[in-house]
């Protein structure tokens, strides 16, 4: 019997293209910013001589901290779009023609962005000899580390790979991963007997001064078997969803029994709110399920949680939390994809050929999509109003309350709100020119803004060392004056390179 080995020449191909686009160094520039932030503060903490017993490990902990955060979420905005890039321009049925096979094609697309990935890890290996120069390390502590990433991202690689091949686009894919992802790292913070399933929670146990190993854990295995475990379901299912992909794949075939369920109707009077609302993020259908979605989450918090320690004030808690992250999300989604859609399905020239001008069209499609956001805005603001009726039982909520506190609460809540109106803008700006984590990138890159802020300004050690209610109000109000003058221009240059765009295509 002969074993047919599969053509790796679109591997080969791929590889070079990814190690040549300016993605990769954009992932680059910004791990690099992360270490230097990292490094400045060990330099911040060593002038105050606030080291523990054991710098090294700390330093190390740290830089195995980001990088798990950075594959949880760059490693998902890379490996998502694998196979769905293809169909979205409508060339995977062209890829097959050439004779590749399913396994070849999955190795190639997916495979070649692993090794890329697991090539930008073993790239910071140096700056592991700086953590063993400060002490409390030693190679077992690297060696476990390193290999307990590498794993890590073949497993979310895998789970990526596999929502790519039953998505239709990649928007989909990816946030179908990033749940499973959530996932893998919140059910086993909530169960102790799952703990070690979740990499966060392993890497405490290694960051442990006493830690004797082993240097490959069964946590790894776990991760690369899930991992192979996905990835031989999407071969598997690769064939099954290439005959369905004509009527949209497997995901798309559910959004329109969805939306048969729940008719369309005529249009609105705002014709891109209406398009928007029910065609580019779901319609009601999406909101029924957010919904359960959002209940199901608080289901499974308050399972977990203490019979004795539940109450109107726990509930109101977790239901305010769930609801602003969630919030984030939908509005990271709705940034990210809704003017995206239009370029990669090459409608954003037609639609500016229409009577409306770019405003009008940016607007109109943000105002629908934004309509998805109901649902969780209202399970937000229910849980705010148990936490204050839960206030008000105990006593006046505010008895004890002076003008400064009010002052102070909506100076921090109209911050809140223009750093997520700035992460909205720039993460839509970002979306003009990147087809793949623009959320992600634009969240990074606000980070490192902030801590660079922080640092080099000299907030930090101003707060903690003598400063106190007016200094906090001052650098609320710059932040809040820095934002206002950056997110206007911003603005004026979407709607700018929208039509720019729209020229080009």
């Amino acid at each position: 019997m002969n074993i047919r080995l599969p053509n790796l020449a679109l591997f080969k191909r791929t590889v070079l293209m990814d190690n040549r686009s300016w993605h990769g160094y954009v992932a680059r520039g910004l791990l690099l910013g992360a270490i230097a932030i990292i490094l400045i503060n060990f330099v911040d903490e060593f002038r105050y001589s606030t080291f523990g017993s054991a710098p090294g490990l700390q330093f190390l902990s740290s830089l195995a901290i980001l990088n798990l955060i950075a594959i949880s979420l760059l490693g998902v905005a890379a490996f998502a779009p694998a196979i769905t890039e293809e169909k979205e321009v409508d060339t995977l049925g062209l890829l097959m023609m050439t004779g590749l096979s399913p396994l070849a094609t999955l190795l190639s697309k997916g495979g070649s962005k692993l090794l890329m990935g697991i090539a930008l890890v073993a790239a910071q290996v140096p700056f592991t000899f700086l953590a063993v120069t400060l002490g409390g390390v030693s190679p077992l502590h690297i060696s476990a580390v390193y290999i307990t990433l590498a794993t890590y991202m073949a497993l979310v690689a895998g789970v990526s790979i596999f929502f790519s091949t039953l998505c239709r686009n990649t928007p989909k894919a990816g946030g179908a991963s990033m749940i499973a992802i959530v996932l893998l790292n919140l059910i086993p913070a909530l169960y102790p007997y799952m703990r070690w399933i979740s990499p966060f929670l392993v890497m405490d146990d290694i960051f442990t001064t006493g830690f004797q190993g082993p240097v490959f854990p069964i946590q790894c295995a776990f991760y690369l078997g899930t991992g192979l475990a996905f990835f031989l379901l999407a071969w598997l299912l690769f064939d099954v969803n290439m005959r369905t992909d004509a009527a949209g794949g497997v995901t798309d075939t559910i959004s329109k029994k969805g939306r048969r369920m729940f008719p369309i109707g005529r249009a609105w009077r705002n014709p891109m709110a209406w398009k928007a609302f029910h065609f580019d993020v779901g319609g009601i259908f999406t909101q029924i399920v957010i919904s359960f979605t959002l209940l199901a989450c608080l289901a499974l918090l308050l399972y977990s949680s203490s019979r004795s320690c539940i109450s109107i004030d726990t509930v109101g808690t977790y239901m305010l939390t769930i609801g602003t992250i969630a919030f984030l999300l939908e509005g990271a989604h709705i940034s990210s994809s809704v003017i995206r859609g239009e370029i990669n399905e090459n409608t954003l020239s037609t639609l500016l050929t229409t009577p409306s001008n770019s405003r009008y069209i940016f607007h109109g499609k943000i105002l629908g999509a934004s309509l998805l956001t109901i649902p969780t805005i209202l399970f937000a603001l229910i849980g705010g109003v148990l936490i204050f009726l839960h206030e008000l039982s105990i006593a006046n909520p505010f008895e004890h309350t002076n003008t400064n506190d009010i002052f102070d609460m909506g100076l921090s809540i109209t911050l809140i709100a223009m750093i997520a109106l700035l992460y909205f803008h720039l993460t839509a700006y970002l979306s003009l020119y990147m087809k793949y984590g623009a959320f992600i990138v634009a969240g990074f890159a606000m980070w490192l803004g902030y801590m660079f802020f922080v640092f080099f300004i000299g907030i930090a050690g101003s707060i903690g060392y003598y400063g106190g209610r007016q200094t906090f109000e001052a650098i609320i109000i710059m932040l809040i004056l820095i934002h206002s003058v950056v997110i206007p221009p911003l603005h004026l240059k979407i709607l700018r390179d929208m039509e720019s765009i729209a020229g080009k295509s």
